[in-house]
């Protein structure tokens, strides 16, 4: 990971837009967007969240490319797991068709986050995966019961967080993954 501070690869514009999709989502009423816009913002801030955990994971970056501070990253990815957050319980058929980019990118999380700078992201992203294990919707159900192995897997690690509300909430998280049948 890339030390505090330090620069990571993603043009300022893309930077700017994935910020601006987040506030959108977070501050505005959704049912004033309609279905249509909610799933272009939904598949946004999706890709947002990809290039911000590919980025904060990479250690180089690309010479032509702006450098983002490592803080404001972090920052982003943050907003970005709170829009898709709301997006899913609000409005969970604009995310229903991204899960299968959207759970690996949570175990993700899950696995690099250790450090409590990052604890209110890692809270985000296992609130999501709790959410996802809570659907009612078959296809959801059905996407649960293929990933189960994998989420129990990648969470044994949270459960050695350095946070003690990071590893209630992963026993929470495991607990209802592990019912999934």
């Amino acid at each position: 990971l890339c030390s505090p501070g330090q620069s990571v690869g993603m043009i300022r514009t893309e930077y700017g837009r994935m910020l601006c999709a987040s506030h959108v989502i977070c501050n505005t009423p959704l049912v004033a967007l309609g279905q249509k816009k909610l799933c272009e913002l939904a598949q946004l801030v999706v890709g947002g969240l990809e290039k911000t955990v590919e980025s904060s994971i990479s250690s180089t970056s690309e010479e032509t490319r702006v450098h983002i501070d490592r803080d404001e990253l972090l920052s982003l990815e943050t907003i970005l797991m709170a829009s898709l957050l709301k997006l899913y319980e609000m409005y969970p058929s604009s995310i229903i068709p991204h899960l299968g980019d959207i759970v690996p990118l949570l175990l993700l999380i899950t696995v690099t986050s250790t450090k409590v700078s990052t604890t209110p992201l890692h809270l985000l992203a296992l609130q999501l995966l709790l959410s996802v294990s809570n659907s009612v919707d078959d296809g959801v159900i059905h996407f649960c019961k293929a990933y189960k192995p994998k989420v129990l897997t990648h969470l044994e690690k949270s459960l050695d967080h350095s946070s003690s509300h990071v590893r209630q909430a992963t026993v929470q998280v495991r607990n209802f993954w592990s019912i999934i049948e």
